[in-house]
């Protein structure tokens, strides 16, 4: 069996839709991703026999054994059985050195790259990396199920105040705040070569709007908090070995800055 950990996929939860700051195209608030993940998986438990019994010296562990002991007074057959769980962690530089594997990072090593969470408030937040100079999304091998319709209980406060002051022509001023935070029910899927993994998690996000710039060129966006995803949960199926593996643990991001999608 393989003993190489399955990497994961991991995602966040989007933030409330229809929100009504006016927003830039083209702008995401992305977020550092820490992950502390566990993958649980069923490993030979006994010492290698021969058929007489005598384990084998050097030999790997086995599921199963079989062997026969005979005595001048009686024969002996037995067959055991043993298994032993074993967990590994998946951090950040695991996934990484997979994703290198792939091809999915312009490098020889991962030496310089981090893993973000690139949220632009319109559709379902993306995995991507960075080495600080550009952005690469990896919707090829990360899925974030989120949308209008996942289950969330949110706190929220918005707020829109539009000023008129009568002239030649008008002065017309609008100030927005928004702030939100809440807890989000999420599904993960994760596609790497022959591993697919589907998951489950408690995403606890929050939000507030920004204003940027100044004067006729400023705008306003909705930055990401520092986020939670706890409570994972799920299975990774390997087709090559047809391995089953159990996935726990959490992910936790750092607070958001704005980027440029066009980067990406």
């Amino acid at each position: 069996m393989k003993t190489t950990p399955c990497i994961l996929a991991l995602a966040i939860a989007a933030v409330p839709y229809g929100a009504f700051a006016h927003e830039a195209p083209g702008l995401a608030s992305v977020s550092p991703a820490t992950f502390v993940i566990t993958e649980t998986r069923t490993t030979p438990g006994l010492p290698d026999k021969d058929a007489s019994g005598i384990v084998i010296k050097g030999a790997d562990l086995v599921y199963e054994n079989e062997f026969t002991v005979d005595t001048p007074a009686k024969t002996t057959d037995t067959y055991e059985y043993g298994s032993k769980a074993i967990a590994a962690k998946i951090s950040n530089k695991e996934i990484l050195t997979a994703l290198l594997e792939a091809g999915a990072i312009p490098s020889e090593s991962i030496i310089g790259w981090s893993i973000v969470i690139a949220n632009n408030q319109e559709e379902a937040p993306k995995f991507a990396i960075t080495d600080g100079t550009q952005y690469i999304l990896l919707d090829e091998y990360m899925e974030i199920e989120a949308s209008e319709s996942t289950p969330s209980a949110e706190t929220s406060s918005q707020k829109q105040v539009t000023t008129t002051v009568q002239g030649d022509p008008d002065i017309v001023t609008t100030v927005e705040t928004q702030s939100n935070s809440g807890k989000s029910f999420i599904a993960l899927d994760f596609h790497f070569n022959e591993t697919e993994v589907n998951m489950s998690a408690i995403a606890s996000w929050s939000n507030m709007l920004k204003l940027f710039g100044k004067g006729a060129e400023s705008f306003t966006h909705l930055i990401d908090g520092p986020i939670k995803i706890s409570s994972i949960s799920g299975y990774a199926y390997d087709s090559e070995s047809d391995e089953y593996t159990v996935i726990e643990g959490a992910i936790s991001t750092a607070a958001a800055k704005l980027v440029n999608l066009d980067s990406l």
